[in-house]
């Protein structure tokens, strides 16, 4: 997330999620399989959710910023005479 990426034009992953927000997570997420580094890891690392959040914000990579609650018109479905099947 945070190392350059030849297959980025060098870009960080960490920086179009930055400057793209949820659109960069999708773009990034689609298109994983053409981004992703082609060498199989080395040394497998078992952290637990408390030391990912702590390497997390070491590197700088602050908390996603909460949803905004979207409201959703569903008058349609308030019709007193549902129509027969």
């Amino acid at each position: 997330m945070v190392a350059p990426n030849d297959a980025m034009d060098g870009l960080r992953p960490a920086t179009v999620v930055c400057k793209l927000g949820d659109e960069g997570v999708g773009r990034l997420h689609d298109g994983m399989h053409q981004i992703a580094p082609r060498t199989p890891a080395h040394e497998h690392v078992d952290l637990s959710p408390e030391k990912l959040r702590d390497a997390l914000d070491r590197l700088g990579l602050t908390q996603p910023r909460p949803a905004l609650p979207v409201e959703v018109d569903l008058s349609d479905f308030d019709d007193q005479n549902p129509r027969s099947a």
